[in-house]
């Protein structure tokens, strides 16, 4: 079974089951989908007028695309990661390294907020 990476800009992430079928990814977006290659085996799938319709920034998906383009744009929305396609052109999963990663800075970044938050 595919994995696909929700990363929400609440700041919170979730796995879950990917069929292949495009409407589940928008239906994460909620609405139009653009992809984005971050590299041959990550794409981030995003909202395609996120930023036009004024969607609310992505910290940890903009984290994401600043590990493999810098600090060239902010990322907006609720977003979808997935890998790359195979030789048949059907979408892969998100790489368990990804999903491993982002999660351990939502994790982290929760401690922080808490340690923050009793320190008051």
């Amino acid at each position: 079974m595919k994995n696909m990476l929700i990363i929400k800009a609440n700041g919170t992430c979730e796995t879950k089951p990917y069929s292949g079928d495009e409407g589940e990814i928008q239906a994460v977006v909620g609405g139009y989908v653009e992809c984005v290659d971050l590299n041959e085996h990550t794409s981030l799938w995003v909202h395609d007028e996120g930023k036009c319709i004024g969607l609310t920034p992505n910290l940890f998906a903009t984290r994401l695309w600043e590990k493999f383009y810098g600090c060239t744009d902010i990322v907006v929305g609720d977003v979808a990661v997935l890998g790359g396609v195979d030789d048949n052109g059907d979408t892969l999963g998100c790489p368990q390294s990804i999903i491993d990663e982002v999660k351990r800075w939502v994790v982290s970044a929760q401690m922080f907020t808490t340690f923050i938050a009793n320190k008051r």
